[in-house]
């Protein structure tokens, strides 16, 4: 193809500029799929398909495709969100604070509908001084390790900013975080207390994120 790069055609797209171009015309049946390639890499298909599912210019098959992951991240979304809360009341039944973060977060309180924020897995806060705990009542709720590590689980914990992921008998991945990012060195001191600041989920009563004001 002539002109931009496909993946600054996918920006396009994405940031809602006009398709009245013969560039768009011009797109060859391999340009769409490298662009659909880079559109599932970066997880933007389901926002695809509320953007631009009724473009005209776009290739039929291609936004069928789009509806069709916009539907199966929804369906993934209520799942997750079921295991969120399920694990959100077990460890609170323990006094375990802890908070959802990244796109367990993002996908209920920020975006306007679940399924346009895929999720791969779910990431969740707890102190660290009862990470290992969590960890155990995790276990007990039928999740089993899924990374593997070397480490004894007390020097992961002191070392780095999650535990290995787990993974459920459904599928569900979940890490254990300790912090927002490794202490070493390369970023500022990490905040303190934020658990103690957190505040209840907009969206899903009994689920508790960071006020974006302490992040």
């Amino acid at each position: 193809m002539d002109g931009l790069p496909i993946d600054l055609l996918l920006t396009e797209l994405v940031g809602r500029r006009p398709l009245d171009d013969e560039r768009w015309r011009g797109l060859s049946a391999s340009d769409w799929k490298v662009l659909e390639r880079l559109a599932d890499d970066h997880r933007c298909r389901p926002a695809l398909h509320r953007l631009r599912g009724e473009e005209q210019l776009i290739p039929r098959n291609i936004r069928a495709g789009w509806a069709e992951s916009f539907r199966a991240s929804t369906l993934a979304a209520l799942a997750k969100r079921a295991e969120l809360v399920r694990i959100a009341r077990d460890l609170g039944g323990a006094k375990i604070a802890m908070a959802a973060l990244k796109g367990a977060w993002l996908a209920w309180d920020v975006f306007p509908e679940p399924g346009l924020r895929p999720l791969r897995d779910l990431d969740i806060l707890v102190p660290q001084d009862r990470a290992v705990e969590a960890r155990a009542r995790l276990f007990a709720l039928g999740y089993e390790q899924w990374d593997e590590t070397a480490l004894p689980l007390e020097e992961r914990v002191a070392r780095f900013k999650h535990l290995p992921a787990l993974v459920s008998r459904e599928g569900h991945v979940v890490e254990i975080h300790t912090r927002l990012w490794d202490d070493d060195g390369r970023m500022p001191l990490h905040p303190t207390a934020l658990l103690e600041r957190r505040v209840e989920s907009a969206a899903l009563p009994g689920l508790f994120v960071l006020s974006p004001s302490t992040a």
